[in-house]
């Protein structure tokens, strides 16, 4: 069953003039102008019947380990004196970095990587600038003593290091829980005012309650997490009386959520960005490589090893960078830019994050633009083409910019690690909801255009399916539960395999039947195929039939048996060898290009996929850009030009099909003067 935080306030439950809602959704939690952020939460429940037939459902709400702060912010008096001595050394250390490491490292060993970083922050000098650039011997005084800033000391005898109950931010005002039935919500209940702060760890400075062998011994903070008065009063579990006629008609789903309407967005931000904080100098914060393993696997291991960091990647991220140079795209801007961190607070928070300073978002852009001709460009200038569709060359620049600027397979941000749990940052909105801007609907056709599409399939198609995912509860002739579950922790992220069939032409097909005496037309195959093409646009409300509409796939298929990018094991700091895309991009000459095939393995499959299908995609950049000059010739069209023939040199009037390659012997004053297109793009 679902569950989240909504973090700060901008929500509205549900339309005033929704019909047949619980009246509870009827009620505005907050405004509607700020961006939501939704944190999961864990969800327990168990239900109680009642004498009347009815049935008590009981909901207990357990913060996920986002949501945990167990950050001692205050210095102990040891810390503060290790501190200060850290400090002097790397101001000694001036520009040399085995002296800077040297003075990290006797930190790091004494308190660790993540303390020790925030042992420096919470120290860090207000005199930066005037820091030395040249080391100075240690038994010379520094040009310039760093003024280091006040920190908070803990008043404590024995300077433990865990002096208070690990706690849950960022709770909402309350939660509320809504039950779903017959495919709409039927019921929901609020619970009270959650009261902070939320222990989820023991208390060093409590009295444990409970005595005796048959008595849980825990402290008065921690009740609410095994008492369910307690938690109920608390605000941390609520009730929902369920009557006997919803139970009989089955329950879809519950969805527990709350929001932080009380408190303002900037400060709903800041409490975000010392959470972060939190994690960071504890239990570790960072960004991930796409892909990267969550769990320790037969073959591979986790992205996550207990065993911490070597003191000089930490010295990396924590000391030697400068996150005031982070780039526009960079994985900390990008993020904190989302969050809506302040300015002035998202260089130190997200800055010394591992993987900080990488672009997520722009390597996909950059994998978006090399694969567009083999995937969407090619797709949308032959396999829908220009033939009755709409389809213009100003319409296919449009999609290409729409797809380098706003698809992203991997998601627009970068998964973060808090502790050992990663979690994916997914942007979303309302495209029911959205719209134009005003004065802006002429510029937007076509997105609102993509939207109507996009709409259409969802409703007809997508949801339709939903019943096949892989789900507890699918199997209900006999129900089998444990089955149910088995197929859903068998399910991957990704594909274990892969195949493809062969895609014909009806142009095509037609030819190859006929010589073998079968006439497609006469035997009703066209028919019954353009029935089958005709009913799917129809039910999308499309008039206009594309050029796939009358192409017809192989029946039988086969095993892509290659790997998908290039075998071996990743690293950040070494590439796989060999180096496929340099390799690529250093071909001048197009015929080379053409000659460059990548060699088959032992078994004649293609190493991995990846190298051919760029390999594929730059010829079709060089074709796109041949068909874009050629276009330039009167009476020319480029959409005609890019569109690949089903049958070359067989049409009317002997006339030689323009083939790519020819186009690129062609010459066309106006652009490339007395040489070749060849020659032209060849010296770009």
């Amino acid at each position: 069953m679902p569950a989240a935080t909504l973090f700060r306030s901008s929500f509205t439950l549900a339309r005033a003039d929704a019909p047949q809602l619980p009246p509870l959704m009827q009620e505005r939690l907050c405004a509607s102008d700020q961006p939501l952020v939704l944190l999961p939460v864990r969800l327990e429940t168990r239900f109680f019947a009642q004498p009347d037939g009815s049935s008590e459902l009981r909901v207990r709400i357990y913060p996920d380990k986002i949501h945990l702060d167990s950050h001692e912010p205050e210095l102990t008096r040891t810390e503060l004196e290790w501190g200060t001595h850290g400090w002097e050394m790397l101001w000694r250390a001036g520009n040399d970095a085995e002296a800077q490491k040297s003075a990290w490292r006797q930190l790091a060993d004494r308190f660790g990587d993540a303390r020790a970083a925030w042992i420096l922050r919470a120290l860090e000098p207000t005199n930066d600038a005037q820091r030395p650039r040249a080391p100075t011997a240690s038994d010379k005084p520094l040009p310039v003593a760093p003024k280091l800033r006040s920190a908070t000391v803990a008043d404590d005898a024995e300077q433990a290091s865990w002096r208070r109950a690990p706690c849950a931010q960022l709770m909402p005002d309350h939660w509320i829980a809504i039950v779903q039935s017959g495919g709409r919500p039927v019921l929901a209940a609020r619970g009270r005012d959650v009261v902070q702060p939320v222990a989820v760890g023991p208390d060093p400075q409590a009295t444990p309650t409970g005595t005796g062998e048959e008595t849980l011994v825990i402290d008065p903070g921690m009740l609410w997490m095994v008492d369910f008065d307690v938690a109920e009063a608390k605000g941390m579990a609520l009730r929902i009386p369920i009557p006997a006629a919803t139970l009989a008609a089955g329950l879809d789903s519950l969805f527990v959520f709350g929001v932080s309407a009380s408190a303002s967005p900037s400060a709903t931000a800041d409490a975000f960005a010392d959470l972060l904080d939190a994690h960071h100098y504890t239990d570790g914060l960072e960004f991930m490589h796409v892909g990267t393993p969550t769990n320790n696997t037969a073959d591979r291991r986790a992205g996550y090893q207990s065993d911490g960091r070597d003191h000089d990647a930490s010295f990396a991220i924590e000391v030697a960078s400068d996150p005031a140079k982070l780039d526009a795209n960079a994985n900390a801007r990008r993020l904190g830019a989302g969050l809506g961190l302040a300015p002035e607070r998202l260089p130190r928070t997200l800055g010394h994050v591992a993987r900080a300073v990488e672009t997520h978002d722009g390597l996909q852009r950059s994998m978006n633009a090399a694969l567009w001709q083999a995937s969407w460009g090619y797709y949308l200038a032959n396999m829908i083409g220009a033939d009755g569709t709409g389809l213009t060359v100003e319409g296919l620049a449009w999609a290409r910019d729409h797809f380098l600027s706003h698809v992203r397979a991997a998601g627009t941000f970068a998964c973060m690690r808090a502790g050992r749990q990663p979690y994916g940052l997914l942007p979303v909105t309302s495209i029911d909801l959205w719209q134009p801007r005003a004065g802006e609907e002429a510029s937007s056709a076509r997105d609102a255009w993509l939207k109507s599409l996009l709409l259409g399939m969802r409703d007809t198609f997508w949801r339709t399916k939903l019943g096949q995912v892989a789900r507890v509860g699918q199997r209900q002739d006999p129900p089998d539960a444990d089955a149910d579950l088995a197929d859903v922790m068998r399910t991957e992220a990704f594909s274990g395999s892969y195949r493809a069939r062969s895609l014909f032409g009806r142009h095509y097909l037609q030819h190859l039947r006929a010589f073998i005496g079968e006439d497609l037309q006469a035997l009703g195959f066209i028919a019954a195929e353009e029935a089958v093409s005709a009913g799917i646009l129809q039910r999308l409300g499309i008039a206009w039939r594309p050029r796939i509409a009358g192409a017809t796939f192989a029946e039988l298929s086969f095993v892509l048996k290659s790997s998908l990018a290039q075998a071996g094991e990743e690293s950040p700091w070494r590439l796989l060898e060999p180096d496929y895309i340099a390799a690529l991009l250093a071909v001048t000459r197009i015929d080379d290009l053409v000659a460059a095939r990548p060699a088959p393995d032992a078994n004649g499959a293609s190493t991995n996929l990846l190298q051919p299908l760029l390999r594929h995609a730059l010829l079709r950049e060089v074709a796109d850009a041949a068909a874009r000059i050629a276009a330039r010739a009167p009476d020319a069209d480029a959409l005609t030009l890019l569109r690949d023939a089903e049958l070359n040199d067989l049409v009317t009037g002997g006339s030689l099909s323009p083939t790519w390659k020819r186009q690129l012997d062609m010459k066309v004053a106006a652009v490339t003067g007395d040489r070749s297109i060849r020659l032209v793009i060849e010296d770009a």
